[in-house]
């Protein structure tokens, strides 16, 4: 094993693009680089802020980059360490490892390619439990195997200098408590790895970097460090989309690149930019200034959009932001016909109507169909879009109810949201198009599963067995079939007439 890792951190302020350009330039970035991507200082007040700028056009679907992490942990007993599946996504069974029984696998392909790194750390956790009287947590495994990967001289996912060039070094004394838990982290390492305690500072320096800049990433049972990925910033109405299949991830074109744009994901979609704002401030330290945003932080707007109810005709949306005669108060303003609403009121009624919705559908209640529909009407009455925790609640019940214009008022508002090219748009029509053939509803089915199909022909991201599914549903099942728009029936009264559908 390599050990000739540094125990000091250059200052490089004044050279970290540069040594990044000629760092990245092994993988495919630069000018003449075979992505067709480069780094460059993307903010005029911030020089050392740098993102990923096009070198040449992009179309839509065309991937730009793939890559696995650098480094990845997973919790115990829920995910194989090798491929980072579920039992929900399939795997029959997961076996703990025989030396450490802390770590899971799938499989032996899976054991065998993660133990070049586990072999090091494998009974070290457990004499770390004894000593500790617990595993380490996340952050420090992490850690480690950062450490153990970068030891092993493993470059084809990034290197150790690339992470640290990657970010300012951050300033401790500035924050008290981080540096109290990062100096008790790093020393956690030392231990677990039983490496020279001289090394103290250059773990710290490497793990004050990662919760506050939002390096690693990943969901609670697994977390990961994808450095040639962290390079692209971050935009509610982003150009890219990443998707991840097993442990590769990937970043494609969304919208149309010009040579020359930079280029971003979506960190954190959610339906709300109001929340999603304080979380890009907490998690990732960043403010993002899309259009969405931008109105967001001016107006005081909280993003929760009900329906004006001064006239049949109006339907508008009304948004909660700062009121212009007596700031800071907010009140409700109808962005249509300019109406007002007292903001308490919005959001105490509209408390109990989500409420009531989610009792009406909740699997273990009895509300018949009947019910169902009324705490429908009263939703749409009060709201005038599906929110997204909502949506991921009801759409399977909702399809079920046979009321299909209300699943296209969801899609209307995810195209809205998050746009056609969007994976949450996928995810939906994905869900959507093979319930409605279950059910024989050909021509909804015929629709959705048409959108499926040429999502796929853009980012080809469908497993082929799926694939040959959906056009075995399409060409033969619904051959023939064509949706047209009265196959979505009647607008509710509280549809807003101008949306197009």
């Amino acid at each position: 094993m390599r050990a000739d890792i540094p125990n000091y951190m250059p200052d490089f302020r004044e050279n970290r693009l540069k040594v990044l350009e000629e760092q990245t330039a092994k993988y495919g970035f630069g000018e003449k680089g075979r992505l067709g991507i480069k780094l460059a200082s993307v903010s005029k007040e911030n020089p050392i802020q740098l993102g990923v700028i096009a070198c040449r056009d992009f179309k839509v679907g065309e991937k730009i980059i793939s890559s696995r992490p650098y480094a990845h942990v997973t919790e115990p007993k829920t995910r194989c360490d090798g491929c980072h599946k579920t039992k929900e996504e399939g795997l029959e069974k997961l076996s703990l490892c025989g030396g450490c029984s802390f770590y899971a696998y799938c499989s032996r392909k899976c054991q065998a390619l993660m133990w070049p790194v586990h072999k090091f750390e494998c009974k070290k956790l457990l004499q770390y439990k004894m000593i500790a009287g617990q595993f380490p947590s996340k952050t420090t495994r992490l850690c480690a195997r950062l450490i153990l990967t970068a030891r092993l001289n493993q470059t084809e996912n990034g290197t150790l200098e690339i992470i640290d060039k990657m970010i300012d070094i951050k300033d401790d004394s500035t924050d008290i408590g981080m540096a109290e838990s990062v100096d008790g982290l790093s020393k956690f390492t030392i231990t677990l790895l039983q490496d020279d305690p001289g090394k103290l500072e250059f773990y710290k320096a490497y793990l004050s970097k990662f919760s506050p800049n939002g390096m690693a990433h990943g969901t609670p049972d697994n977390t990961l460090i994808t450095p040639l990925i962290s390079f692209f910033n971050h935009s509610c109405d982003a150009n890219g989309i990443i998707h991840q299949q097993d442990l590769v991830y990937s970043v494609y074109a969304n919208k149309p690149i010009k040579k020359g744009e930079e280029i971003f994901f979506n960190y954190r979609s959610g339906d709300n930019n109001a929340e999603l704002n304080k979380i890009l401030k907490e998690v990732y330290k960043i403010d993002c200034h899309c259009d969405k945003c931008t109105i967001v932080q001016s107006t005081g707007s909280l993003d929760q959009y009900y329906r004006c109810k001064d006239t049949v005709d109006c339907n508008g949306r009304v948004d909660i932001r700062n009121n212009p005669i007596s700031p800071p108060d907010t009140i409700g303003i109808c962005l249509k016909c300019s109406k007002t609403y007292p903001t308490q009121t919005l959001i105490s009624q509209g408390a109990k109507i989500k409420d009531n919705l989610k009792k009406a559908f909740a699997p273990q209640n009895a509300t018949t169909k009947r019910g169902q529909i009324l705490a429908l009407n009263q939703y749409f009455e009060h709201f005038d879009v599906m929110d997204g925790e909502l949506i991921n609640l009801l759409y399977g019940a909702l399809i079920d109810l046979d009321i299909p214009f209300i699943i296209k008022r969801i899609e209307l508002f995810l195209i809205e949201k998050h746009g056609i090219n969007s994976e949450l748009y996928f995810t939906f029509v994905y869900i959507v198009g093979p319930r409605y053939f279950e059910l024989g509803k050909s021509q909804l089915a015929s629709y959705y599963l048409d959108k499926v199909l040429e999502f796929d022909r853009k980012f080809n991201l469908i497993e082929l067995e799926h694939k040959f599914a959906l056009n075995h549903m399409l060409n033969i099942g619904l051959e023939g079939v064509k949706a047209d728009k009265s196959a979505f029936g009647t607008p509710d009264k509280y549809f807003d007439s101008s949306i197009k559908y």
